[in-house]
């Protein structure tokens, strides 16, 4: 971070806004390379605002596995070249390419109006401000959740694969399994159609979280 803001922060006047660019990598995951199209990812549905543009421009389904920060992009130039690495990595994944793909975020920089009582190293330092939407927690999870078992139930529902259906989830630091269990607790027969075990995984330890003991 201290290396890209150098460059851009002797630039900008008190009141400026600059932007400073960060790498980020992550895979892709192919759900299909026929439509409808649409993009998931962590921060946001396939029905986003932020996604839909994406969406418009591949022909199948996909999801980002990006478990980092919420996206960020200050610049249009910024938004468009994440757009164009997304759907580079999509057509990459449909040819066989499973490897992760790198894209820039952006992190809005502002100068700030001097003060006469900063003191000089407040003067010539930097402060860094990390802001997010407010979100339910749980609301957020139980929809990453619904997501996943959606794109499970359509495979489930085009054909009989064995005589069991499992579904099995891994935990994340975004999803932690004492999240997760007890979304995955309340769901009923109906809603998970022909699934007949879901089972989560977190550090090793496998926990049936459907149908739910007792």
């Amino acid at each position: 971070v201290k290396r890209e803001i150098g460059p851009v922060a002797p630039t900008l006047r008190p009141g400026d806004t600059g932007a400073i660019r960060l790498p980020r990598s992550e895979h892709t995951s192919l759900i299909s390379e026929s439509g409808p199209p649409y993009v998931n990812c962590c921060h946001g549905g396939p029905l986003s605002s932020f996604l839909g543009a994406i969406a418009d421009s591949i022909p199948g389904k996909m999801i980002l596995i990006d478990e980092g920060l919420e996206h960020s992009f200050v610049t249009e130039e910024g938004r468009i070249a994440f757009y164009e690495a997304v759907v580079s990595a999509y057509h990459l994944r449909v040819n066989g390419d499973a490897s992760k793909f790198t894209r820039l975020e952006e992190w809005r920089l502002e100068k700030a109006e001097e003060d006469d009582q900063d003191t000089d190293e407040e003067k010539v330092g930097v402060w860094v401000l990390t802001v997010t939407e407010a979100r339910d927690v749980k609301q957020s999870v139980a929809e990453c959740v619904y997501t996943v078992l959606q794109n499970a139930l359509r495979k489930f529902e085009r054909r009989c694969w064995a005589e069991h259906h499992v579904v099995v989830l891994e935990s994340s630091m975004n999803a932690p399994k004492r999240l997760v269990a007890p979304i995955i607790e309340d769901l009923n027969i109906t809603e998970l159609g022909n699934v007949n075990l879901v089972l989560l995984v977190e550090d090793g330890t496998i926990t049936q979280c459907y149908p739910p003991f007792g």
